[in-house]
């Protein structure tokens, strides 16, 4: 049984800064929000640091294929997929 938050989300996406620590948490409704929702992390961070994203970290779930695997080469992101249940 899924239990909905009182906005209707289902899942919900971290992003964690290694060298801060710092932890951003988003709740998403369904799992093909993951792109827009880290467009939105991506360009928030690049304003508020000034610095350059150089790599992300992700469990080889399909949330991260396709158009997401554009995104990366388009702004020379690279990509570290983590081994299977390592989480």
């Amino acid at each position: 049984m899924h239990t909905k938050s009182l906005g209707s989300a289902l899942y919900f996406v971290t992003f964690i800064d290694d060298h801060s620590r710092k932890v951003w948490v988003s709740l998403l409704r369904s799992k093909d929000e993951v792109l827009k929702t880290f467009k939105e992390f991506h360009m928030r961070e690049k304003l508020e640091t000034d610095q350059k994203l150089k790599c992300i970290r992700f469990d080889n779930g399909g949330e991260y294929r396709g158009p997401f695997e554009a995104y990366y080469k388009l702004h020379g992101i690279r990509l570290e997929k983590t081994p299977p249940k390592t989480q």
